[in-house]
Protein backbone atom coordinates (compact mmCIF):
# COMPACT_ATOMS: atom_id res chain seq x y z
CA UNK A 1 0.00 0.00 0.00
CA UNK A 2 1.47 3.36 -1.06
CA UNK A 3 1.57 6.14 1.49
CA UNK A 4 -0.13 9.41 0.61
CA UNK A 5 3.15 11.24 -0.06
CA UNK A 6 4.26 8.57 -2.54
CA UNK A 7 0.89 8.68 -4.30
CA UNK A 8 1.09 12.46 -4.62
CA UNK A 9 4.61 12.28 -6.07
CA UNK A 10 3.68 9.52 -8.51
CA UNK A 11 0.76 11.60 -9.76
CA UNK A 12 3.27 14.25 -10.90
CA UNK A 13 5.80 11.91 -12.55
CA UNK A 14 6.10 12.60 -16.30
CA UNK A 15 6.41 10.05 -19.14
CA UNK A 16 4.88 7.10 -17.28
CA UNK A 17 4.48 5.25 -20.61
CA UNK A 18 8.28 5.19 -20.91
CA UNK A 19 8.55 3.87 -17.37
CA UNK A 20 5.98 1.17 -18.14
CA UNK A 21 8.15 -0.05 -21.04
CA UNK A 22 11.22 -0.12 -18.82
CA UNK A 23 9.43 -1.98 -16.02
CA UNK A 24 8.02 -4.53 -18.49
CA UNK A 25 11.56 -5.16 -19.77
CA UNK A 26 12.89 -5.63 -16.24
CA UNK A 27 10.09 -8.11 -15.52
CA UNK A 28 10.85 -10.05 -18.72
CA UNK A 29 14.62 -10.45 -18.38
CA UNK A 30 16.31 -12.24 -15.50
CA UNK A 31 19.78 -10.83 -16.20
CA UNK A 32 20.48 -7.10 -16.14
CA UNK A 33 23.72 -5.23 -16.70
CA UNK A 34 23.87 -1.76 -15.18
CA UNK A 35 26.46 0.81 -16.20
CA UNK A 36 27.07 4.52 -16.51
CA UNK A 37 29.49 7.03 -17.99
CA UNK A 38 33.28 7.18 -17.84
CA UNK A 39 34.90 9.17 -15.01
CA UNK A 40 32.28 8.31 -12.37
CA UNK A 41 30.74 11.11 -10.30
CA UNK A 42 28.11 11.27 -7.57
CA UNK A 43 25.09 11.13 -9.88
CA UNK A 44 26.66 8.30 -11.88
CA UNK A 45 27.38 6.16 -8.80
CA UNK A 46 24.26 7.16 -6.89
CA UNK A 47 21.85 6.25 -9.69
CA UNK A 48 23.49 2.92 -10.51
CA UNK A 49 23.80 1.90 -6.86
CA UNK A 50 20.26 3.00 -6.02
CA UNK A 51 18.86 1.02 -8.93
CA UNK A 52 20.95 -2.11 -8.30
CA UNK A 53 20.12 -2.22 -4.60
CA UNK A 54 16.43 -1.82 -5.37
CA UNK A 55 16.36 -4.45 -8.13
CA UNK A 56 18.25 -6.93 -5.95
CA UNK A 57 15.01 -7.26 -3.98
CA UNK A 58 13.34 -8.74 -7.08
CA UNK A 59 15.63 -11.79 -7.30
CA UNK A 60 17.18 -10.77 -10.60
CA UNK A 61 20.78 -11.30 -11.67
CA UNK A 62 22.11 -7.76 -11.65
CA UNK A 63 25.70 -7.03 -12.70
CA UNK A 64 27.42 -3.69 -12.19
CA UNK A 65 29.85 -3.31 -15.09
CA UNK A 66 32.14 -0.29 -15.31
CA UNK A 67 35.57 -0.15 -16.93
CA UNK A 68 36.79 2.63 -14.66
CA UNK A 69 37.69 3.28 -11.02
CA UNK A 70 35.22 4.54 -8.42
CA UNK A 71 36.44 7.74 -6.71
CA UNK A 72 37.44 7.02 -3.13
CA UNK A 73 34.93 9.40 -1.57
CA UNK A 74 32.05 7.60 -3.30
CA UNK A 75 33.12 4.10 -2.32
CA UNK A 76 30.77 3.95 0.68
CA UNK A 77 27.80 3.98 -1.70
CA UNK A 78 29.08 0.79 -3.39
CA UNK A 79 29.32 -1.36 -0.26
CA UNK A 80 27.85 -4.78 -0.92
CA UNK A 81 27.91 -4.41 -4.71
CA UNK A 82 30.66 -6.05 -6.78
CA UNK A 83 31.96 -4.10 -9.76
CA UNK A 84 32.93 -6.10 -12.86
CA UNK A 85 34.96 -5.08 -15.86
CA UNK A 86 33.53 -5.91 -19.26
CA UNK A 87 35.99 -8.80 -19.66
CA UNK A 88 35.14 -10.21 -16.22
CA UNK A 89 31.43 -10.11 -16.97
CA UNK A 90 31.80 -11.86 -20.33
CA UNK A 91 33.76 -14.69 -18.70
CA UNK A 92 31.06 -15.49 -16.14
CA UNK A 93 27.82 -14.76 -18.00
CA UNK A 94 26.13 -16.96 -20.59
CA UNK A 95 22.60 -15.55 -20.28
CA UNK A 96 20.79 -13.08 -22.47
CA UNK A 97 20.83 -9.66 -20.86
CA UNK A 98 19.66 -6.12 -21.25
CA UNK A 99 21.94 -3.15 -20.59
CA UNK A 100 20.58 -0.30 -18.47
CA UNK A 101 22.61 2.88 -18.72
CA UNK A 102 22.32 5.73 -16.24
CA UNK A 103 23.59 9.29 -16.67
CA UNK A 104 25.36 8.67 -19.99
CA UNK A 105 24.65 11.31 -22.63
CA UNK A 106 25.48 9.03 -25.54
CA UNK A 107 26.22 5.40 -26.33
CA UNK A 108 29.96 5.99 -26.67
CA UNK A 109 30.25 7.30 -23.11
CA UNK A 110 28.78 4.15 -21.55
CA UNK A 111 31.79 2.77 -19.68
CA UNK A 112 31.80 -0.78 -21.02
CA UNK A 113 33.37 -2.47 -24.02
CA UNK A 114 31.62 -1.99 -27.33
CA UNK A 115 31.11 -5.74 -27.61
CA UNK A 116 29.18 -5.79 -24.32
CA UNK A 117 26.86 -3.11 -25.69
CA UNK A 118 26.49 -4.90 -29.02
CA UNK A 119 25.68 -8.26 -27.43
CA UNK A 120 22.94 -6.88 -25.17
CA UNK A 121 19.39 -7.64 -26.27
CA UNK A 122 18.85 -3.89 -26.15
CA UNK A 123 19.80 -0.79 -24.16
CA UNK A 124 17.62 1.17 -21.75
CA UNK A 125 18.75 4.79 -21.47
CA UNK A 126 17.97 6.82 -18.33
CA UNK A 127 19.52 10.27 -18.35
CA UNK A 128 19.05 14.01 -17.89
CA UNK A 129 21.65 15.51 -20.28
CA UNK A 130 20.20 17.89 -22.85
CA UNK A 131 22.62 16.48 -25.45
CA UNK A 132 21.23 12.94 -25.08
CA UNK A 133 20.11 11.55 -28.47
CA UNK A 134 17.80 8.82 -27.06
CA UNK A 135 20.12 6.02 -28.12
CA UNK A 136 18.27 3.26 -26.26
CA UNK A 137 15.42 1.05 -27.38
CA UNK A 138 13.61 2.52 -24.39
CA UNK A 139 14.51 5.95 -23.10
CA UNK A 140 13.60 7.89 -19.99
CA UNK A 141 15.35 11.16 -20.77
CA UNK A 142 14.23 14.47 -19.28
CA UNK A 143 16.81 17.24 -19.57
CA UNK A 144 14.95 19.54 -17.20
CA UNK A 145 15.48 17.20 -14.26
CA UNK A 146 18.24 17.84 -11.73
CA UNK A 147 19.95 14.48 -12.00
CA UNK A 148 19.75 10.92 -13.20
CA UNK A 149 19.20 10.03 -9.54
CA UNK A 150 15.96 12.01 -9.56
CA UNK A 151 14.84 10.10 -12.67
CA UNK A 152 15.90 6.82 -11.03
CA UNK A 153 13.84 7.81 -7.98
CA UNK A 154 10.81 8.28 -10.25
CA UNK A 155 11.38 4.86 -11.79
CA UNK A 156 11.81 3.00 -8.49
CA UNK A 157 8.92 4.74 -6.75
CA UNK A 158 6.63 4.06 -9.71
CA UNK A 159 7.89 0.46 -9.80
CA UNK A 160 6.84 0.07 -6.16
CA UNK A 161 3.30 0.90 -7.23
CA UNK A 162 3.27 -1.29 -10.35
CA UNK A 163 4.85 -4.33 -8.67
CA UNK A 164 3.36 -3.75 -5.21
CA UNK A 165 6.84 -4.16 -3.71
CA UNK A 166 8.73 -1.99 -1.24
CA UNK A 167 12.04 -1.24 -2.97
CA UNK A 168 13.34 1.96 -1.35
CA UNK A 169 15.12 1.09 1.88
CA UNK A 170 17.74 3.22 3.62
CA UNK A 171 20.57 2.02 1.34
CA UNK A 172 18.62 2.83 -1.83
CA UNK A 173 17.52 6.16 -0.37
CA UNK A 174 21.08 7.02 0.65
CA UNK A 175 22.47 6.34 -2.83
CA UNK A 176 19.80 8.39 -4.58
CA UNK A 177 19.97 11.27 -2.10
CA UNK A 178 23.77 11.43 -2.42
CA UNK A 179 23.55 11.64 -6.20
CA UNK A 180 20.89 14.34 -6.12
CA UNK A 181 22.90 16.30 -3.56
CA UNK A 182 26.13 16.23 -5.58
CA UNK A 183 24.53 17.01 -8.94
CA UNK A 184 22.57 19.96 -7.55
CA UNK A 185 25.44 21.41 -5.53
CA UNK A 186 23.49 20.84 -2.30
CA UNK A 187 20.29 22.02 -4.03
CA UNK A 188 21.77 25.39 -5.03
CA UNK A 189 21.88 24.95 -8.84
CA UNK A 190 19.02 26.20 -10.97
CA UNK A 191 18.12 22.61 -11.91
CA UNK A 192 16.80 22.11 -8.36
CA UNK A 193 13.05 22.22 -8.90
CA UNK A 194 10.08 21.56 -6.63
CA UNK A 195 10.15 17.91 -7.76
CA UNK A 196 13.82 17.69 -6.73
CA UNK A 197 13.08 18.96 -3.26
CA UNK A 198 10.09 16.63 -2.93
CA UNK A 199 12.29 13.68 -3.94
CA UNK A 200 14.96 14.70 -1.44
CA UNK A 201 12.45 15.06 1.39
CA UNK A 202 10.84 11.71 0.60
CA UNK A 203 14.21 9.94 0.48
CA UNK A 204 15.02 11.35 3.92
CA UNK A 205 11.69 9.98 5.14
CA UNK A 206 12.67 6.58 3.75
CA UNK A 207 15.94 6.55 5.67
CA UNK A 208 18.59 8.32 3.58
CA UNK A 209 21.66 8.79 5.80
CA UNK A 210 22.04 12.52 5.29
CA UNK A 211 24.74 13.11 7.88
CA UNK A 212 26.88 10.21 6.64
CA UNK A 213 26.64 11.61 3.10
CA UNK A 214 27.54 15.13 4.23
CA UNK A 215 30.46 13.91 6.34
CA UNK A 216 31.96 11.63 3.71
CA UNK A 217 31.45 13.89 0.69
CA UNK A 218 31.83 17.40 2.07
CA UNK A 219 33.66 17.24 5.39
CA UNK A 220 36.36 14.67 4.74
CA UNK A 221 38.90 16.31 2.45
CA UNK A 222 42.37 14.80 2.21
CA UNK A 223 44.98 17.32 3.42
CA UNK A 224 46.99 16.95 0.21
CA UNK A 225 43.87 17.69 -1.86
CA UNK A 226 43.44 20.87 0.16
CA UNK A 227 47.06 21.80 -0.57
CA UNK A 228 46.73 21.23 -4.33
CA UNK A 229 43.49 23.22 -4.24
CA UNK A 230 45.43 26.09 -2.69
CA UNK A 231 48.05 26.07 -5.43
CA UNK A 232 45.40 25.71 -8.13
CA UNK A 233 43.49 28.73 -6.82
CA UNK A 234 46.71 30.71 -6.52
CA UNK A 235 47.41 30.06 -10.21
CA UNK A 236 43.96 30.95 -11.58
CA UNK A 237 44.19 32.83 -14.87
CA UNK A 238 41.54 35.44 -15.67
CA UNK A 239 40.83 35.77 -19.40
CA UNK A 240 39.20 39.05 -20.29
CA UNK A 241 36.76 39.80 -17.48
CA UNK A 242 34.29 36.91 -17.73
CA UNK A 243 36.36 33.71 -18.09
CA UNK A 244 38.72 31.98 -15.67
CA UNK A 245 41.06 29.02 -16.15
CA UNK A 246 42.59 26.48 -13.78
CA UNK A 247 44.99 23.79 -15.02
CA UNK A 248 46.31 20.83 -13.03
CA UNK A 249 48.80 18.53 -14.75
CA UNK A 250 50.32 15.19 -13.78
CA UNK A 251 53.43 16.80 -12.30
CA UNK A 252 51.33 18.91 -9.96
CA UNK A 253 49.36 15.84 -8.84
CA UNK A 254 52.61 13.98 -8.21
CA UNK A 255 53.93 16.90 -6.18
CA UNK A 256 51.05 16.56 -3.73
CA UNK A 257 50.62 12.76 -4.03
CA UNK A 258 47.01 13.03 -5.15
CA UNK A 259 45.26 11.10 -7.90
CA UNK A 260 43.27 12.24 -10.91
CA UNK A 261 39.95 11.22 -9.39
CA UNK A 262 40.51 13.20 -6.17
CA UNK A 263 40.56 16.74 -7.54
CA UNK A 264 37.13 17.37 -9.04
CA UNK A 265 36.46 19.59 -6.04
CA UNK A 266 38.56 22.24 -7.81
CA UNK A 267 36.08 22.55 -10.68
CA UNK A 268 33.57 25.01 -9.21
CA UNK A 269 36.22 27.41 -7.90
CA UNK A 270 36.95 28.49 -11.47
CA UNK A 271 33.36 29.72 -11.82
CA UNK A 272 32.73 31.02 -8.31
CA UNK A 273 34.55 34.33 -8.74
CA UNK A 274 32.81 37.69 -8.81
CA UNK A 275 32.17 38.75 -12.41
CA UNK A 276 33.13 35.41 -13.95
CA UNK A 277 30.56 33.80 -16.24
CA UNK A 278 32.47 30.68 -17.38
CA UNK A 279 35.03 28.73 -15.40
CA UNK A 280 37.34 26.25 -17.15
CA UNK A 281 39.08 23.46 -15.25
CA UNK A 282 41.57 21.28 -17.13
CA UNK A 283 43.06 18.22 -15.47
CA UNK A 284 45.51 15.84 -17.10
CA UNK A 285 44.50 12.19 -17.03
CA UNK A 286 47.53 10.75 -18.83
CA UNK A 287 50.26 11.93 -21.22
CA UNK A 288 48.40 13.52 -24.12
CA UNK A 289 44.93 13.24 -22.52
CA UNK A 290 43.11 16.09 -20.76
CA UNK A 291 39.67 16.25 -19.16
CA UNK A 292 37.99 19.66 -19.44
CA UNK A 293 35.16 20.71 -17.14
CA UNK A 294 33.12 23.81 -17.96
CA UNK A 295 30.86 25.68 -15.54
CA UNK A 296 28.75 28.76 -16.27
CA UNK A 297 26.83 31.05 -13.97
CA UNK A 298 23.99 32.83 -15.73
CA UNK A 299 23.60 32.81 -19.49
CA UNK A 300 26.26 30.83 -21.40
CA UNK A 301 25.21 27.34 -22.50
CA UNK A 302 28.48 25.47 -21.97
CA UNK A 303 26.95 22.26 -23.35
CA UNK A 304 27.12 23.86 -26.80
CA UNK A 305 30.81 24.63 -26.30
CA UNK A 306 31.48 21.08 -25.13
CA UNK A 307 29.45 19.58 -27.96
CA UNK A 308 31.46 21.53 -30.54
CA UNK A 309 34.57 19.72 -29.30
CA UNK A 310 33.07 16.24 -28.97
CA UNK A 311 31.75 16.49 -25.42
CA UNK A 312 28.41 17.24 -23.86
CA UNK A 313 26.47 17.85 -20.69
CA UNK A 314 24.21 20.55 -19.35
CA UNK A 315 23.74 24.27 -19.93
CA UNK A 316 25.61 25.18 -16.76
CA UNK A 317 27.91 22.15 -16.38
CA UNK A 318 29.54 20.21 -19.20
CA UNK A 319 32.73 18.42 -20.08
CA UNK A 320 34.90 16.98 -22.80
CA UNK A 321 38.22 15.27 -23.40
CA UNK A 322 41.09 16.58 -25.49
CA UNK A 323 43.90 14.40 -26.80
CA UNK A 324 46.84 16.67 -27.45
CA UNK A 325 49.56 18.62 -25.64
CA UNK A 326 48.81 20.75 -22.60
CA UNK A 327 49.48 23.93 -24.52
CA UNK A 328 47.15 22.96 -27.38
CA UNK A 329 44.44 21.79 -24.96
CA UNK A 330 44.49 25.18 -23.23
CA UNK A 331 44.48 27.05 -26.54
CA UNK A 332 41.63 24.96 -27.98
CA UNK A 333 39.24 25.30 -25.06
CA UNK A 334 40.03 28.94 -24.32
CA UNK A 335 39.36 29.91 -27.93
CA UNK A 336 36.05 28.00 -27.94
CA UNK A 337 34.90 29.60 -24.68
CA UNK A 338 35.95 33.10 -25.74
CA UNK A 339 33.97 32.69 -28.94
CA UNK A 340 30.87 31.83 -26.89
CA UNK A 341 31.32 34.58 -24.29
CA UNK A 342 32.73 37.57 -26.17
Amino acid sequence: MLDLTAKNIIDTIPKKDDLDNIIDSIKKYDTLVVSSHVSPDGDNVGSTMGFIKAINKLNKKVYYVLDDLIPGDLGFLCEGVKKYTSDEFRKINEDKYILISFDSADNDRICTSQSLKDEAEFIINIDHHNTNDSYGKYNYVIAEYSSSCELCFNLILYMEKVLDEKLIDEDVATSLYAGILTDTGNFKYESSSPSTLRAGAYLLERGAKKQEIVTKLFQNMDLNVLKILGEAINNIEIIGDKVSLIVVDIEMMKKYSVSYDQIDIITDYARDIEGIEVGIFIKQKSPGEFKVSLRSKNYIDVSEVAKSLGGGGHKRASGLSLYTTKEDAIKTIVEAVKKAVY
